[in-house]
């Protein structure tokens, strides 16, 4: 019980970090802040609820004011993916806007379909119910999910796969942000010496903590045979899978989650192996660090990684995005393991992703798909709740099984699971 008091007394400090009452006037609205994004995603800080290794996260407080409004201006970055995404207090997703969906202020959108070059943006969030014909380029966060009134909360700026990997924000600076009421504004400063959540090492706080007893089984969930199964929101994403987290987002809806990604999930635990093998048709994606736009024709999601997570305390162990990953005939097979359990032929020239199993017994794997395209009819955002995996995805759901380092090194992925032969096609 120890590293659940501890989880939750850290998540609750760095989500009060985070949302500080903005002040009744604006002249002072910068005084409790001092910068515009406050935060942002160090995963030697602050690795938590599932996040991506190619992605970097930046947070800023939404006014609890009703007549308070936030503006962001920026320029489009250079990268897979950005988005501007509102939750309420209790972290959930309540408005959210993605690059495709924005219109640019000067210049073009390089996000939207046959564009490119440069340009620049304005986003308005104003904490009202949203109206039947919303403007756009704005969000409306004057309700929290599930409709009561929402006295705030925070906003996450997203980047996936900056094309110059030394550039988190895409190439560009940091978004500005303008806090405005009663005919006043402020535009906040940047923050100079940002490093994760203030004074917030959750990452060694975790580390310090005991690993909850194998007995108990609301901290496990893995059987004899892995099994994937969609994410629908929190409550299958974190009720019997991350107890720690439940409080944190009572009664329903996504923790932190991007609505513009879909999972499927597979719990494992080394009691019944020490390798886990797993092999799918991946689909197609736009390549921009080779140079392709992020709307390449063809594509049939913006993105897809694989992550293994601790399924306790939502750390990544590792991720492999669909740039990284070794494929052969769009067939990629993925191996987890220890590393002293890691098969010779586990490697890149063998056609082989190899990810670290991890420092405790059990574990998540994550397959993230972002934005499929309507014609991908395979993809996991099909999926509807209460249906099988397997007549939707055929090729593209994961085989996956227990095996042991002398089974692969002998016959590689088909030793663990057979012939690769989809034996589902969707009806």
């Amino acid at each position: 019980m120890r590293i659940r008091i501890r989880l939750l007394l850290a998540a609750a400090v760095a989500v009060a970090a985070l949302l500080i009452p903005v002040a009744t006037s604006a002249a002072s609205v910068a005084s409790p802040f001092g910068c515009s994004w406050l935060a942002y995603s160090d995963p030697n800080v602050f690795n938590f609820a599932f996040p991506d290794q190619n992605a970097t996260y930046w947070a800023t407080a939404l006014p609890d004011i009703p007549t308070a409004g936030l503006t962001i201006t920026g320029s489009f970055p250079q990268a897979r993916y950005f988005s501007f995404i509102a939750y309420d207090p209790l972290l959930r997703p309540v408005a959210d806007l993605h690059d495709s969906q924005i219109v640019p202020s000067t210049g073009v959108n390089p996000f939207v379909y046959g564009q490119s070059g440069s340009g620049t943006y304005t986003i308005h969030i104003l904490a009202e119910d949203p109206p039947t014909k919303p403007a756009a380029n704005t969000l409306y966060t004057g309700q929290m999910y599930g409709g009561d009134p929402n006295p705030g909360g925070i906003v996450l700026f997203r980047v996936y796969v900056p094309t110059d990997s030394i550039s988190p924000t895409g190439g560009v600076d940091l978004p500005q942000i303008t806090y405005s009421l009663d005919g006043l504004s402020v535009t906040l400063p940047p923050c100079t010496a940002v490093a994760g959540l203030p004074d917030i090492d959750l990452n060694s706080i975790l580390s310090d903590s005991s690993y909850p007893s194998l007995a108990d089984p609301v901290s496990l969930g893995a059987s004899a045979k892995p099994t994937w199964a969609k994410s629908f929101g929190y409550s299958s994403v974190f009720a019997g899978v991350s107890p720690a987290l439940e409080p944190l987002a009572p009664g329903g809806g996504a923790y932190l989650s991007n609505p513009d990604n879909n999972y499927i999930a597979a719990a494992i635990d080394h009691k019944y192996g020490n390798l886990v093998v797993f092999r799918a048709r991946m689909p197609n994606f736009p390549d921009t660090t080779g140079g392709e736009a992020p709307w390449q024709p063809g594509q049939q999601v913006r993105y897809w990684s694989i992550c293994e997570n601790e399924k306790f305390t939502t750390r990544y162990v590792g991720c492999i995005a669909d740039y990284q990953a070794a494929l052969r005939k769009r067939i990629a097979t993925f191996v987890i393991s220890d590393p002293d359990a890691r098969p010779s032929n586990a490697n890149v020239a063998h056609g082989v992703n190899w990810l670290p199993w991890g420092d405790y017994p059990d574990g998540l794997i994550l397959y993230r798909q972002m934005l499929a395209a309507r014609g991908f009819k395979q993809s996991v955002a099909r999926i509807k709740q209460g249906e099988s995996l397997a007549p939707t995805m055929g090729a593209y759901l994961p085989q996956i099984a227990y095996c042991t380092t002398a089974e692969f090194e002998k016959a590689g992925a088909n030793g663990c699971l057979g012939p690769f032969q989809p034996k589902h096609r969707r009806r």
